[in-house]
């Protein structure tokens, strides 16, 4: 990932300069207009940090969460807004997200809102945090304003860990399974290989075929790994850069069984959750699809709302928008949709579809090592215990005959 130096002209014709991380200068851009600034230069940096260096400057979203919270409970405290900006910072242990206070505290100082410190960082607070908070400012409610953001972000984090936490137990006992059946290739078969071909045993079909994959296990296996770990890394590298390559991917996950449909009510929830935001704050549909659009966490949502932004400036029908893809949008999103736009109540309803996706997803996870732990028993225990009879059988055929 790349460093990027900007100089913009924002909203009130307010020259702002500052630096923002991304893969292109394109992507880099796209980031910056949503904003609602124009752009005046942007370039790239060339003396790039290591990556290690990378790593120990990422700012994670607890890091996040845990500013926004910190500042509103100084602030609520009695605090100006200096003060708690200082406060944060001394709390703070990740030093990227210390720098970004400090320089917000710099800013704040200076006379600027918080908004144009916060804009500064684009690659740390999205947009829709950058909005929310200018919201805030002009209606003098930045308090209540961060006591809402660090509600809704705690809410989607704790969403998304949810759902990664309900994958690691069929991650584990399928690595395990690969584990076990790669150390047999390695260590067991060769040796019972060589038994066999002491007593010229004539071995089955399925037997034969064991022992040609251990060979191969054994003489290709570490030049196998490492182009395995390569092609993972180019395939990684390759979803950052290319757009269209990441799309695809992301709708391959949208059609995977089971897993997709969760992927897209989280999707849905999280985008209804931003609208929800955002409408109430008093922001504009249009304006709030483009902001809510960032919260998705998959490509092929981010495109469509950011479509739909233009069909809702020529008059469209928000449900109507959703209706023309109704492999994105579930027939029960669409439904809520029109119900809340024909009862002039939206923004309510982009609250009650966010709380049933997420009770939604909730049993999903409560369910699902209830549902896949008996799956995964019997797949482990079908490839083990295969590789175990045509490795075992030969010798009880041989044991026989003897």
């Amino acid at each position: 990932m790349a460093t990027f130096e900007y100089t913009v002209i924002d909203l009130e014709n307010t020259i702002r300069r500052g630096s923002v991380r991304g893969w292109t200068r394109k992507h880099v851009s796209r980031q910056l207009i949503e904003l609602g600034v124009s752009i005046v230069t942007l370039n790239k940096v060339k003396n790039q940090t290591s990556f290690w260096k990378g790593i120990l400057r990422h700012v994670s979203r607890i890091d996040r969460i845990v500013f926004l919270r910190n500042l509103m409970t100084m602030m609520k405290a009695g605090l100006n807004l200096p003060e708690a900006l200082a406060s944060s910072r001394e709390q703070t242990v990740n030093p990227t997200m210390k720098r970004i206070i400090s320089d917000a505290e710099k800013t704040v100082l200076s006379g600027q809102p918080l908004s144009s410190a916060l804009q500064r960082h684009i690659n740390v607070f999205s947009p829709i945090t950058v909005a929310m908070i200018k919201i805030g400012e002009h209606g003098g409610k930045l308090v209540e304003t961060l006591e809402f953001l660090v509600k809704q972000q705690e809410g989607d984090f704790r969403l998304s860990r949810k759902i990664r936490n309900a994958l690691v137990y069929p991650a584990i006992i399928f690595l395990t399974m690969i584990a076990i059946v790669v150390m047999m290739m390695i260590y067991v078969i060769p040796k019972i290989a060589n038994i066999y071909e002491e007593v010229s045993a004539e071995l089955p079909i399925y037997t034969r075929i064991l022992i040609e994959l251990s060979n191969f296990f054994v003489n290709w296996g570490i030049y196998l790994a490492i182009i395995l770990v390569l092609l993972f890394f180019l395939l990684k590298s390759i979803l950052k850069v290319s757009p269209k390559f990441k799309k695809f991917v992301h709708r391959l996950i949208l059609n995977l069984p089971s897993i997709g449909l969760v992927i897209k009510k989280l999707n849905l929830s999280l985008i209804s959750r931003s609208l929800h935001m955002l409408t109430k704050a008093g922001v504009s549909i249009d304006e709030g699809l483009i902001l809510a659009s960032n919260a998705a966490s998959n490509v092929n949502y981010q495109e469509a709302i950011r479509i739909g932004e233009n069909f809702v400036k020529r008059g469209v029908m928000l449900s109507d928008i959703f209706k023309g893809k109704p492999k994105l949008f579930l027939p029960i999103f669409q439904k809520m949709i029109r119900t809340g736009e024909e009862t002039g109540y939206l923004d309510d309803m982009f609250q009650h579809v966010s709380k049933y996706y997420d009770e939604d997803i909730q049993n999903w996870t409560s369910n699902l090592s209830t549902m896949i732990e008996p799956i995964l028993l019997v797949i482990t225990g079908v490839v083990v215990g295969g590789v175990a009879l045509a490795v075992m059988f030969p010798l009880w055929n041989f044991a026989n005959v003897l």
